[in-house]
């Protein structure tokens, strides 16, 4: 079965001046650039964002807007969730709009090691990525007594549920290096054009 994959879009990108989603990398959308990602790895793929303005992509995709106040992660992967268990899929892989250099193995090595019970998370170096993650269906029920008392963590979901790790070198570039502010955006470019120069 088709593992769907749900882009969380819902940033407000305030240290990058708004709109992250629709910021540019080599005349690209960093949205749209995962969602050429996702539509590589799925048949199955679907945004998350908090409002319907900030969707532009072609091929056009399911729209999932946010029912918590406030959105986040966590309302994310609700939605996510959600979306999967329409599909009748047992997990959904949840990336973000700003990690524009994901690897292209990501979902095959993270589901070569899924249960469909716990949390299958990337990691890069000493850090975690639950927002590059595995996340069975079975955790709507825990997610959502957690977000109701929680500080909205979805780490902190993954110990509560349990989590396996699979882990990416992060150098020389971290592959889940991702696009906060200007500077980022500056050193992505810079990433993309090495990247872009190497393969020519």
């Amino acid at each position: 079965m088709t593992i769907p994959i749900v882009i969380a879009a819902g940033g407000n990108g305030s240290r990058i001046g708004g709109d992250k989603a629709g910021q540019l990398l080599g005349g690209v959308t960093l949205l749209q650039r995962a969602a050429s990602f996702a539509l590589g790895q799925s048949a199955a793929v679907a945004i998350a964002a908090r409002a319907a303005t900030v969707i532009n992509v072609e091929p056009a995709l399911p729209l999932l807007l946010d029912t918590e106040a406030g959105g986040g992660p966590l309302s994310a992967l609700a939605s996510a969730l959600d979306f999967a268990a329409s599909l009748k899929a047992q997990s959904v892989l949840m990336i973000p709009c700003d990690m524009p250099f994901l690897p292209t193995d990501l979902l095959a090595r993270l589901a070569g090691v899924c249960d469909g019970a716990r949390v299958v998370m990337a990691r890069s170096g000493a850090r975690f990525h639950p927002i590059c993650a595995l996340w069975p269906v079975s955790a709507r029920t825990l997610l959502s007594r957690y977000a109701a008392t929680s500080n909205g963590s979805l780490i902190g979901l993954a110990k509560q549920i349990g989590f396996t790790e699979v882990t990416w070198q992060g150098a020389p570039f971290d592959p889940f290096f991702n696009v906060n502010d200007s500077d980022d955006l500056a050193l992505a470019e810079r990433q993309l054009a090495q990247s872009l120069s190497a393969s020519g």
